[in-house]
């Protein structure tokens, strides 16, 4: 739920000219929600207009502000009041709220530049009930006809759905004010945006879930199917499904071709709230979405993944050896996917879901980056990470090349990219997992690492695996920092695909396993993250080494679970990666991590720093349970 206030600029009988108006918000809750803001004109020549302006997300606690130019007003009225309300719809987990604000009168002067803005108090008591200086001959008015989105509305029919006909409390809304009481009084401003949540939501008529849908909202969906569908809290569920494509760029048309929204997705895979014609025969309109994908996270600041088909082009300038090719060849044109369909307008509001038609490692890796930034945004590098789909990582060809297959994958921070080969994007679990990779890379640096700590007993090998890299597997001994890494990757696809309600966390993996007795298991494998296998200390012993599962299940219990002081000793996110940085003296540059120095990292950090010794004896307690320590 926003906090608002909405005031108009007038005191007393002044006026104030302003050429822009300015929308004040803040989320006073604990979560983030999704708004959808529209203004609402009335008042000139008994018109009522909404306008739909922009959809944001806001984090808990965020504020934000619109400035908007009266010259953008739909209503443009001289010689008779008007007035603009902000009508604004949030979304969480909870639901939908609906909020309006108080109404800011204003007229415009002659040349139609500026605007006149003032209170209800003041139009009343000085302008004669909305009209200028007594005339009531020439009620100027001019109509924006040229703008987007807006449709004719009851301003006293909406309200009344809203608030089930009682009278809305004003002093809750959007706070509106003119550019100049901005200026010069922006302390009262803040002040009033300000204001606690409590007593926001002390006022049923604005915490009353919306109930009525005027407009529409545009779902599209991906076309997705996964190997490892099965396996995990979300979307567990195998076969082909459509599901939403969260935070993708989309762009709704007319069958006319002509743009009515573009913009990016809310965390539902919806549109804002549209305005779109219906009639007796259902209306065509057109939904494209893209493979990229965006957060606003606040501050002016956004995460994006951008999802990109490759293709060999033999053709392609500096393109020397397409039969084997490498990033560095060359030979890859790069795309954005662009799917789109049709869909129709019927009566009635609500979700209209568009499931679109076809199916590739491009939409299964689409909806997976989604995915990721709905459920781990925090962990999310700023700015752009990219995704490659059908390329396979040319490092384990140069590194490995008595491994090398065309359907590895990997980070490649040389480039910087995500390299998904054309078989493994179907494997919801390995996209995240590489992405973790990027992920921690961009927030600790990169550490040294080997995998060539290979044991002698074959339950600590990689002979077992087929049609994969042998390099490292979920059981092979490796040296110290390797497992970290790699152990670390598989953590973060735990987080990514399951709720950590219950403490319990699945992990789908994608290479064959070798157990102590049976048979060697085909993936996908479901592995518990919460499990204490001690994997090395029960089959392969020795210094300076470790296996994969068991620091997927060191960093599951030590990020999900208190052990020690409450809900205040288990490591969050930000946590990890600076005991990870601090191991490596303030950035990981090439840096070998041993026990000892990420022991005494975690040690400095917590109990010294933050004197917090439950958080330390929580992250030994684990530690000596999933038997990661020396």
């Amino acid at each position: 739920m926003t906090d608002t206030i909405l005031r108009g600029d007038g005191h007393g009988s002044d006026k104030r000219n302003a050429s822009k108006i300015v929308l004040g918000m803040v989320n006073n809750t604990n979560e983030a929600i999704s708004v959808d803001i529209s203004f609402i004109y009335s008042g000139a020549l008994d018109k009522d207009m909404e306008s739909a302006i922009e959809f944001i997300d806001l984090l808990p606690g965020e504020s934000y502000k619109l400035p908007i130019p009266v010259s953008d007003f739909l209503l443009q009225s001289y010689m008779v009041s008007s007035y603009i309300m902000a009508h604004v719809l949030t979304e969480d987990d909870s639901g939908q709220r609906e909020y309006f604000s108080k109404p800011l009168f204003y007229h415009f002067n002659r040349d139609y530049t500026e605007a006149q803005t003032y209170d209800a108090d003041t139009l009343i008591k000085t302008f004669d009930g909305g009209y200028i200086e007594g005339d009531r001959d020439d009620p100027t008015l001019r109509l924006r006809t040229d703008a987007k989105n807006y449709r004719e509305v009851a301003v006293s029919e909406l309200i009344a759905e809203s608030t089930k006909g009682n009278q809305y409390n004003a002093s809750f809304g959007p706070t509106i004010v003119s550019e100049e009481l901005v200026k010069t009084n922006q302390e009262q401003l803040n002040d009033e945006i300000d204001m606690s949540l409590d007593e926001v939501s002390a006022d049923p008529l604005h915490s009353k879930a919306t109930d009525y849908t005027v407009v529409d909202r545009i779902c599209p969906n991906w076309k997705t199917s996964y190997q490892d569908s099965g396996i995990g809290d979300y979307y567990n569920s195998s076969g082909i499904h459509y599901r939403s494509a969260k935070y993708a760029y989309a762009i709704v048309k007319t069958a006319s071709n002509n743009l009515v929204w573009r913009g990016y997705l809310n965390s539902s895979g919806c549109t804002p709230w549209l305005t779109l014609q219906s009639g007796w025969f259902p209306t065509k309109y057109t939904i494209t979405i893209t493979s990229q994908v965006r957060k606003y996270v606040g501050g002016g600041h956004y995460k994006k993944i951008h999802v990109y088909m490759a293709n060999v082009d033999p053709n392609l300038p500096g393109c020397s050896d397409s039969s084997y090719p490498g990033i560095d060849d060359d030979c890859y044109a790069l795309h954005t996917l662009n799917l789109s369909k049709a869909f129709y307008v019927t009566y009635g509001g609500g979700n209209i879901n568009v499931n679109m038609n076809h199916i590739n490692n491009c939409t299964r890796v689409s909806f997976t980056a989604g995915q990721i930034l709905a459920t781990v945004t925090n962990t999310v590098p700023l700015g752009t990470s990219d995704i490659y789909t059908g390329v396979p990582c040319e490092s384990w060809k140069k590194k490995y090349p008595p491994y090398y297959n065309p359907q590895y994958s990997c980070y490649q921070s040389s480039i910087p990219a995500i390299l998904i080969d054309s078989g493994a994007a179907d494997w919801k679990f390995l996209v995240s997992h590489e992405f973790g990779h990027r992920s921690q890379g961009k927030a600790t640096g990169h550490f040294y690492h080997s995998y060539k700590g290979n044991g002698e007993n074959s339950l600590c090998k990689c002979d077992q695996v087929s049609g994969s890299t042998k390099a490292h597997c979920m059981q092979s001994s490796e040296y110290y920092s390797a497992a970290i890494k790699e152990g670390f990757a598989h953590f973060y696809a735990t987080t990514v695909w399951n709720s950590k309600s219950n403490g319990e966390g699945e992990f789908g993996y994608y290479k064959k396993f070798l157990p102590v007795s049976g048979p060697v298991q085909n993936p996908p494998i479901a592995f518990d993250a919460a499990e204490a296998y001690t994997w090395r200390n029960n089959h392969c012993p020795k210094a300076g080494r470790g296996v994969e599962m068991d620091w997927m299940s060191f960093f599951w219990s030590w990020h999900t679970d208190n052990h020690f002081g409450g809900s205040n000793s288990k490591a969050s996110m930000e946590d990890i990666y600076n005991v990870i940085k601090q191991t490596c003296g303030g950035w990981c540059d090439g840096d070998e991590i041993n026990w000892n120095n990420f022991k005494q990292a975690a040690h400095d950090l917590f109990a010294n720093e933050q004197g917090n010794q439950a958080k330390y004896d929580n992250f030994i307690y684990w530690a000596e349970t999933h038997g990661v320590k020396d």
